[in-house]
């Protein structure tokens, strides 16, 4: 996760959007080799990216807006799927930089992306 985590913030991105920023951690995603799913759906859930980085499961969320009470429940929710072995975010938001790097037994990161751009 630390090398995916490495590749996000080597960018810049536009963030005027939720949609923007997804598009464009697409674009990176592709173009740095890794395999993933986008709007990958698990119950009532809809993850933005299901990153596979060296046999390790990402779920990868991005946020440019949202509480930050709403966003950790739905990173905790994330955090309890099976098959996510751990979850970053990506945010341009003070807000959503939280003092943990653990969320249900699984690692946690944050790309704060704010001033990247």
């Amino acid at each position: 996760m630390d090398e995916l985590l490495k590749t996000i913030l080597g960018y810049s991105y536009p963030y005027g959007t939720e949609l923007d920023l997804q598009n464009a951690i697409h674009d990176v995603l592709l173009d740095s080799g890794y395999h993933f799913e986008r709007e990958y759906i698990v119950g009532s859930d809809r993850i933005d990216f299901l990153v596979n980085a060296d046999c390790f499961v990402v779920a990868l969320e991005c946020k440019i807006k949202g509480g930050p009470t709403a966003v950790l429940e739905q990173l905790l929710r994330y955090a309890n799927i099976t098959e996510v072995d751990g979850v970053l975010l990506v945010t341009s938001r003070h807000t959503h930089r939280f003092d943990c790097n653990i969320l249900n037994d699984k690692p946690f990161s944050i790309a704060w992306i704010a001033g990247n751009f």
